[in-house]
């Protein structure tokens, strides 16, 4: 397969899983998928069938740098909520760990 059109999957991929979310969520936990993602995309390979750990203080500075208030002060909700929709099992987080 090329690289373009490797990417272009990928992208695709990505694209359905944020408006997913935004759909069974709203718009600050679609912001939040595709903060996941990027994280995600710096530990591990996006083709692997489970993300690596993505560790809590990361993701907070992650969402902080984003300037989204409504996110940063309910991370630990949408996480959660996340955490709950059962096509998004493969995302792993880890609290507390620096």
């Amino acid at each position: 397969m090329s690289l373009l059109y490797v990417d272009l999957c990928l992208a695709f991929r990505d694209q359905i899983l944020i408006s997913a979310v935004k759909r069974r969520v709203d718009n600050h936990g679609g912001e939040l998928m595709r903060l996941l993602l990027q994280l995600m995309y710096v530990r591990t390979d996006p083709w692997v069938p489970s993300s690596n750990p993505l560790p809590y203080s990361e993701i907070k500075d992650l969402v902080r740098k984003a300037s989204n208030p409504t996110l940063s002060q309910y991370l630990d909700q949408y996480l959660g909520v996340l955490g709950k929709i059962t096509h998004l099992s493969w995302f792993k987080v880890i609290y507390g760990v620096s």
